[in-house]
C-alpha cells in the first residue's frame, strides 16, 4: 500500500512530517512578525505614522507582500497588533536619559517621572508608541480598535504605581495624582517636537515638585505587604513577571 500523502503531496508516512512541517511554519511566521514588527516600529519612528505605509514596512523588513498581508491584510491591522505589543514592550524598555534610580526618598517621585515620559521620548519604541497615539486623536476607527487596549494599559500602570507612591490621602490620592501625570504625558505627547526636551524635563521636574510634599515613595516593607494578599493574583497579571525588577 502507497503511504498516505498530504494535500501538496507529501509523504505522511510515520506522521512526522506534517508536524514538522507546522513547526518550520510557524518559526517561519515568527520570524517574519518579528521583523515586521521591528520594520513598522523603524518606520513610525523615523517617518512618522502618515508616512508608515504596508509597502514601506515590507521594504524595510525585507519579506514578501504575501507573508506581510497574510498576517496584516490592511494599515490598520498591522498598526493594531503593533500597539497591542508596544504597549506592553515600552513597560519594560529602559530610557537612557534619567539616570541611576534613587535609594532613597529624596529625588525620587522626580527620577519616576522623568524614566516614565523618557521611555516614550527617548526610545523608538516610545516615539512608535506616541506617533500612533496621535493617529488616534482623529482616525477614529484606529481609537475604537485600540480602546480597550489602552483602556487595560492604564489600569497597569495605575496598578504599577499605586504599588509604588503612597499619600496621606491613600490609594484614592495616588491614583488622582496618576491620572494627572497621564494627562500631562499625553498632552506632551501631542505637542510633539514642539516642544523641545529641555523644557519637557523641566516641566516634569516642576510637577515632580509640586506634588513631592504628598506624594511619597512606599517603603520595601510597605510594597511586601502590600503585594502579600494578592501574590497568586499577581502571578496572573499582565507582566507580572517583569514588573518586579522594574
Amino acid at each position: 500500500m502507497s503511504p498516505r500523502r498530504d494535500d501538496d503531496g507529501n509523504s505522511e508516512e510515520g506522521g512526522h512530517a506534517p508536524a514538522a512541517r507546522s513547526c518550520a511554519q510557524e518559526a517561519r511566521s515568527a520570524r517574519t512578525r518579528q521583523a515586521v514588527y521591528e520594520a513598522a516600529v523603524r518606520s513610525l519612528d523615523e517617518f512618522g505614522y502618515a508616512e508608515t505605509s504596508v509597502m514601506k514596512v515590507q521594504s524595510l523588513a525585507g519579506v514578501s507582500r504575501g507573508a506581510l498581508t497574510h498576517q496584516y491584510p490592511t494599515k490598520e491591522s498591522l498598526i493594531v497588533a503593533v500597539a497591542q505589543r508596544l504597549l506592553d514592550d515600552i513597560r519594560h524598555t529602559p530610557s537612557s536619559m534619567t539616570g541611576p534610580r534613587p535609594h532613597g526618598e529624596e529625588g525620587y517621585l522626580e527620577w519616576l517621572l522623568l524614566s516614565t515620559l523618557g521611555r516614550f521620548f527617548d526610545t523608538p519604541e516610545g516615539r512608535a508608541l506616541t506617533e500612533i497615539f496621535q493617529a488616534m486623536r482623529t482616525d477614529q476607527s484606529l481609537s475604537e480598535r485600540l480602546a480597550d487596549s489602552v483602556s487595560a494599559w492604564d489600569a497597569v500602570i495605575e496598578a504599577w504605581y499605586l504599588r509604588r507612591l503612597d499619600a496621606p490621602g491613600g490609594d484614592e490620592e495616588v491614583r488622582e495624582f496618576v491620572r494627572v501625570f497621564v494627562c500631562f504625558g499625553r498632552g506632551m505627547m501631542s505637542s510633539g517636537p514642539s516642544v523641545e526636551p529641555n523644557e519637557r524635563n523641566a516641566l516634569t521636574r516642576a510637577l515632580a515638585a509640586m506634588a513631592a510634599p504628598r506624594i511619597r515613595r512606599r517603603s520595601e516593607v510597605e510594597r511586601a505587604a502590600q503585594d502579600a494578599p494578592a501574590q497568586q493574583v499577581g502571578r496572573d497579571a499582565p507582566g507580572s513577571a517583569r514588573t518586579a525588577a522594574e
